[in-house]
């Protein structure tokens, strides 16, 4: 069963106390009922760890589901597709932004080894904006270098992203990497990440944005962070 799921306030969506289907196109969580009948859709949840089991249940009329934490979307043939992890999604421009989509278009560019995308916070604009951690191949870092040869790799991801994505798709942000931050079993970590934001002084990489004048990514400093803070967010040029 797909349910609708609100990425601003993070819950499930309910009308009258009920959870609402998702429909064709719409990006909804999957949930599994529970039925003891049926033993492959039997969950007895976590030993000894109530507040995660209280997380994994959600409760609709007589029916209790599992919740997968997986967004997904079918279309009006019966296919279904997959989104993106719960907590990945964010919103931006009054849009649902799926970071799955947006790092699975820039690795496209045969520049990036690399692409784990999030979203950011930004001082006086709402919801969150688009950043795209990326790993360059050839250890093609931010040095003087690799000044040309950064650039290049930056104007291709800019190109990549902007003729294959929605506008409110394009990563505002850019943080380029020397190595990815990923768990023990590989997977890109993105909650550091996402804490850390886009003030250079917490930051230990190098941050690029999309000047809204440029209209290009340029090297993103602590007083254009400033800038941001003291104008409110530049809520009509980002």
């Amino acid at each position: 069963r797909f349910v609708q799921y609100d990425v601003e306030s993070e819950d499930l969506v309910r009308q009258n106390g009920r959870l609402v289907a998702a429909e064709p196109g719409q990006p909804g969580e999957c949930l599994f009922v529970v039925n003891d009948k049926f033993p492959l859709s039997k969950f007895t949840g976590y030993n000894g760890n109530e507040a995660a089991n209280n997380k994994k249940f959600v409760q609709d009329g007589d029916e209790t589901y599992v919740r997968t934490g997986d967004l997904l979307s079918f279309d009006e043939h019966g296919w279904v597709r997959f989104v993106d992890r719960i907590g990945d999604t964010f919103r931006w421009r009054g849009e649902n932004v799926s970071t799955a989509e947006v790092a699975s278009e820039i690795s496209k560019c045969k520049y990036v080894a690399e692409a784990n995308v999030y979203g950011v916070q930004v001082p006086g604009i709402e919801g969150r904006a688009g950043c795209a951690a990326i790993v360059f191949k050839d250890a093609i870092e931010v040095n003087p270098k690799y000044a040309d040869q950064l650039q290049l790799c930056i104007s291709a991801v800019h190109k990549q992203a902007q003729e294959n994505l929605p506008s409110y798709s394009v990563p505002v942000f850019i943080r380029v990497q020397k190595h990815a931050n990923t768990t023990q079993t590989f997977k890109h970590q993105k909650v550091t990440l996402r804490n850390e934001g886009i003030d250079p002084s917490k930051v230990s990489d190098s941050l690029f944005w999309l000047h809204p004048v440029e209209k290009r990514y340029v090297p993103f400093g602590q007083e254009d962070y400033e800038s941001l803070v003291k104008n409110g967010g530049m809520r009509s040029k980002l």
